[in-house]
C-alpha cells in the first residue's frame, strides 16, 4: 500500500503542475484497483488475528479507503499533513511551557504574530515587504522609516 501511494504523488504533483483539476480516469481506476488488491491481500493475510495491529491496519485502508484517496480526486488536498502539523507545533509548544494564554487578546495578538512568518512560507514573500502589526510589534526586525 505505501508504494502505491508513493506512485501516485509523482502522478498527482503533474497533474497539478499543468494545471488540471483531476487525475485521468484510467490512472485513477488502476491506483484504486491496486488498493483494492492490496488491502484484500492484507485482509486475507491476517485473518487468523494473529498479528491483531495489521489485522487493523488492513480493516482501516479497507473502511476509509475514500480518506486515504482524496488527494487524487481532490487536488487542494496535500498528499500529507506536513504543513498542518507545522502550523500547530508553536501553539503547542507555547501551551505547554506558559500553559496558555492569559486572556484573549493575547492569544489574538499571538495568533496574528504567528501568521507572517506562516504567509511567508507559503506565499515565498519577502520579509521587507511586510507591516508592521502594531507600532510595537515590527516583524523579523524590519525597519519602517519612522524607526
Amino acid at each position: 500500500m505505501k508504494q502505491i501511494l508513493l506512485d501516485a504523488k509523482p502522478t498527482t504533483d503533474q497533474t497539478s503542475t499543468a494545471r488540471l483539476d483531476h487525475i485521468d480516469e484510467a490512472v485513477l481506476a488502476d491506483l484504486r484497483d491496486r488498493c483494492r488488491h492490496a488491502v484484500a491481500g492484507g485482509l486475507t493475510v491476517n485473518a487468523s488475528g494473529a498479528n491483531r495491529v495489521a489485522r487493523a491496519l488492513a480493516r482501516r485502508l479497507r473502511d476509509r479507503q475514500a480518506d486515504y484517496e482524496a488527494h487524487w480526486t481532490n487536488l487542494a488536498i496535500s498528499f500529507d499533513n506536513n504543513r498542518s502539523e507545522t502550523d500547530l507545533r508553536m501553539v503547542k509548544a507555547l501551551q505547554e511551557i506558559s500553559g496558555g494564554w492569559r486572556t484573549m487578546h493575547g492569544a489574538d495578538r499571538f495568533a496574528r504574530i504567528n501568521e507572517y512568518p506562516l504567509s511567508l512560507g507559503q506565499h515565498q514573500c519577502l520579509a521587507s515587504k511586510l507591516k508592521p502589526i502594531d507600532a510595537r510589534c515590527v516583524p523579523f526586525g524590519v525597519r519602517t522609516l519612522a524607526q
